[in-house]
Parts: C-alpha cells; structure tokens; sequence
C-alpha cells in the first residue's frame, strides 16, 4: 500500500503541474475580431435516419445570419430508411441556398460518414467549411462568432458543443453529463492555446476547404468508422502548416442533445475511447499516461478495503485532485460560457475515476453500435 500511495503522489504532484499548463493554455487563446465578410460559407451536415431530429433543426438553420456573404447549406442524406431524405427534399425544393446529396451505399474502404462528408466538401463552393450534425442546435451568431476566429494562417477552427440542460439545471445525471462533456472541451481549448490541440467534436467544427482539398480529406483514415473529426485533426497537426484556433464563447456554440439512455450512452463512450490507438503517437502516450494516473487511484482506493489506516492520507490526495480539476474547469467555464459548480466536480470526480478506467480498457476488447437517441 506504501509503494502505491507513493505512486499516486507523484502522479498528484504531475497532474497539478499539467492542470497549471492547461490553465495558461486558456490565457493564450486570441480574442476574436470583426470578420473580413468576404469569405464564402458551406454548412455541412450529414444525417443517417434522423426524421426526428429535422423539423428542429431547419428552425435553427433559419435564424441564422451571414453577414451578406455567400453561404449554402449541403445536407447529405446518409443511407436512411426513414423519411430523413422526404423532409431534406422539401426543405430544398422551397429554398435557393440548400441543395441535397442523397447517399445511397458506402463503397468499400470509406467509414460511412467519412464519405458523406467528403462528397458535401467536394461539391461546396464556400471558402470556410462548417460542420454540425443532425442534432446540433447553432444559434443564429453561430456562423459570424466562428468566422471571427480564422486569421491568414487559420485552417481549422474548433467550437465547444455543450449538451443541453437548462443552463446547467436539470437532473443530477444530466448536470453530471454536462459537465463530463464540457471538460473534453476545456483541455480541447487549452491545448489549443497551447497549439497542441488534442481533440475536438464535428457538432461544432470549421475549416478551410483548401486545407481539406490539400490533405486529401481523410487520408489513410477515411476507412475508420468513428473518428471523423478528431482524425481530420491529427492529419492538421502533423501534416499541415495550417494554425488551429478554438472559438469560444457564448455565441460560437451548438447545443447538443445529451444521450437519453444508458445504453445510448455505453457506446457513445466506447465509440469515443475506441480511437485512443489511432492517434498519433504523443497523444497516444498522453491517454496512456491520464489512464494510468486513474488506474492507480481506483487501485489506491480499493487498497482502503483492506488497509483503512490510510484512508486520511487517500482522501488527501482526492481532494487535492478535485480541487486542482474545480479550479482548471472554472477558468475554462470563463471562456466557454460554462459555470461550473465545485460540489458537483467534487462528486463527480470518484465515478470519473472508474469511468476513465472502465471505457479506456473496454474499448479495445469490446465492439460499439450506434443507437439512436431516444
């Protein structure tokens, strides 16, 4: 028990020190400016049986504003079996600036989605790229607040989707999967300050078509079922010398529907964890490392059951890990329009633990499905 109480002191002292890394990420971020109004805008949104999920989202595509510039909206009707493609094929036929692709089958070699994405960039005309999905609920700034991130040397624009409960009210569970979503964003835009951007979400993401053209979209990943976004990122990082930047504020973001089932979300989470090997090889060694940092504190914890002397000393060290995550997540919260309650960090942070330790084991043994939201 003393070998693995050392072990998790050191991994304290580390983590304390990544956290305050993290922290100054945050103060690095650019300030938006004005867009130029020049560049063109096609908004790319893919959609695999969501007739649900439609009616809704044309509302909030229509509240949009683009500042007098060119803009066009591509939906990609992705194989679906239900009357997705009827509902896109009346919204098209009643406005100019929507057109329709309609996805029949996948060839081989494509993940599904990687496909369709592709097809719509292929056939866009705007200069900016902006991604969303079926479920993501832009507000009508969306569109300028993005814009206002990209510089000259800008590629890539990443953009905080929170999942929807009533401003952080709500079920204790759905507050839970808030926050657990929104700490994904926090070290996506810390890193990004850091301009090692580890990970983003294709609910809310923008780029350059050029960069896309440039890179041969997904390159060696376009056969990866999952991964649509974060994979594109890595192909930035690495093989471009285009910047990334991470649009934050309350206007940059697209709400996003929290998973309404367990079952929803297991293999959300697995689908999610699976891509931990896919990465290059630093972020990689990064989730091994954030996996082993958790691996010992379940291991520490469980040690209690038979050594319960030390329960001050494991609590000590539960706290100091709370309270350096509570202070990181709230100077995030104040760039992503989060707030973020310490108590609720603070109970969350032992079923994280088994969370993190849990999905990233499952994921490499297990298979995901994609379930619908209901």
């Amino acid at each position: 028990m003393e070998l693995i109480l050392t072990l998790n002191m050191i991994f304290i002292i580390l983590y304390m020190l990544i956290l305050a890394k993290l922290s100054s990420g945050l103060m690095e971020l650019p300030f938006p400016e004005k867009p130029s109004g020049k560049e063109s805008v096609s908004i790319v949104i893919a959609l695999h049986n969501e007739e649900e999920n439609v009616p809704d989202l044309l509302e909030s595509l229509a509240g949009l504003k683009f500042g007098g510039r060119r803009w066009e909206v591509i939906f990609v009707d992705d194989r679906s079996s239900d009357r997705t493609g009827a509902l896109l094929r009346e919204a098209c036929a009643g406005n100019t600036h929507y057109e329709l692709i309609t996805v029949r089958e996948t060839p081989e070699g494509w993940g599904p989605k990687k496909y369709a994405v592709t097809q719509a960039v292929n056939q866009a005309s705007g200069q900016i790229i902006l991604l969303t999905d079926a479920d993501g609920r832009p507000g009508p700034d969306w569109v300028q607040s993005m814009l206002s991130f990209f510089r000259p040397e800008v590629g890539m624009v990443l953009g905080y989707a929170p999942y929807r409960t009533d401003s952080g009210r709500g079920s204790f569970l759905k507050r839970i999967l808030r926050l657990e979503y929104f700490s994904h964003a926090a070290v996506a835009a810390a890193g990004t300050g850091l301009n090692t951007p580890p990970t983003c979400v294709g609910t809310n993401l923008a780029y350059r078509k050029v960069l896309f053209t440039d890179l041969n979209g997904y390159g060696k990943y376009r056969h990866t079922v999952s991964g649509d976004d974060d994979l594109l990122l890595s192909r930035v990082r690495k093989e471009s010398k285009w910047k990334v930047a991470y649009g934050y504020g309350l206007e940059a973001q697209v709400f996003n529907e929290a998973p309404r089932s367990w079952r929803k979300f297991y293999h959300q989470r697995l689908r999610f964890a699976s891509k931990g090997f896919k990465y290059p090889v630093s972020m990689t060694l990064a989730l091994m490392a954030y996996y082993l940092f958790n691996a010992s504190f379940l291991v520490m914890l469980a040690g209690l059951l038979f050594y319960p002397v030390y329960w001050k000393v494991a609590l000590l060290f539960l706290l100091f890990k709370t309270g350096g995550e509570t202070r990181f997540l709230k100077n995030a919260g104040q760039f992503l329009g989060e707030k973020v309650s310490g108590w609720l960090v603070m109970a969350a942070s032992p079923m994280h633990i088994l969370y993190v330790v849990y999905f990233g084991a499952a994921a490499q043994f297990l298979s995901w499905k994609w379930v619908k939201n209901r």
